[in-house]
């Protein structure tokens, strides 16, 4: 797959440690346990710019030793500390685990010009971790979606910065699937009418009626409607069961409910317009 012109929606600092300088636009405070499958993703590295020392992602958990997110969260720079976090919604909360080792899809590719992302091709990365993820109330395995379609009620999640905390944001998305015309791609490519992911966000899920559909790519800011793109999982099926050795598709389970607050899809907005108009004619006439 390849996106042009986007900016990733990771999150690059000049602190000692990774930081995001970003949130879910628009979105809610996440409550502990509402995203179980919800992960932080911090990766420090050796740059040749001092002022770069990591960037901060959010991922989701497929199984008891792997992580789904995005590939441009792992940079190619030689890495000082790979590290995630579970079970929590405050980034300053529990503690970090290590992350043992990374599988990048075979064909990811990133064009960089003066360290903007000029171009991505298949933005998907599993993480393997140190030690075996233990589950409970607050931990547990994402439900992940064959499907190779974007419907229904979709949301986005990930670790963002509100007042100097980084906590998990949820969004319900208005927004409208329209054509890829890239050659060969594999993303979802969405119009958002209302909130959106941004720095920090990327690597985290997006749900389509409680299942994962999609891994946050890049994104397209400077036009309205926000354009985003979202790598479809279930086109990269064969891949990730290969790499994690397990079926980890359409293993749904009811023990982890997922918020239903409908959303708004963007295509719909001019027919609550036009009734909300229809009221006020009504109103102001009599």
């Amino acid at each position: 797959m390849m996106v042009i012109l986007m900016i990733a929606t990771s999150s690059f600092s000049s602190r000692k440690n990774a930081r995001i300088e970003g949130k879910v636009i628009g979105g809610k405070k996440a409550e502990r346990g509402m995203f179980p499958y919800v992960v932080v993703v911090v990766i420090l590295f050796q740059s040749a710019d001092p002022n770069i020392k990591g960037l901060m992602c959010s991922g989701s958990i497929v199984t008891g030793r792997w992580i789904l997110t995005a590939a441009h969260c792992v940079p190619n720079e030689t890495m000082t500390e790979k590290k995630y976090k579970v079970g929590q919604v405050d980034e300053r909360l529990g503690y970090y685990q290590n992350i043992k080792s990374f599988t990048k899809h075979p064909e990811y590719r990133a064009v960089l010009d003066n360290g903007n992302l000029l171009a991505v091709y298949n933005d998907i990365c599993l993480l393997y971790t140190e030690d075996k993820i233990e589950f409970n109330n607050y931990v547990g395995k994402v439900c992940i979606s064959s499907t190779r379609t974007m419907s229904g009620e979709c949301l986005v999640a990930g670790f963002g910065s509100t007042n100097q905390s980084y906590k998990i944001q949820y969004a319900f998305l208005r927004y409208k699937e329209i054509e890829n015309k890239v050659e060969n791609s594999n993303a979802f490519t969405v119009d958002m009418d209302g909130p959106y992911p941004y720095h920090g966000d990327s690597g985290g899920p997006l749900m389509c009626d409680g299942k994962q559909v999609g891994v946050n790519s890049v994104g397209y800011y400077k036009r309205k409607p926000i354009r985003v793109f979202y790598e479809n999982v279930g086109a990269y099926k064969d891949w990730i069961v290969s790499t994690v050795q397990e079926d980890v598709f359409d293993k749904c389970s009811n023990e982890i409910p997922t918020p239903t607050k409908s959303g708004q899809h963007y295509k719909d907005k001019p027919r609550y317009l036009f009734f909300y108009l229809v009221f006020l004619f009504s109103y102001f006439k009599f």
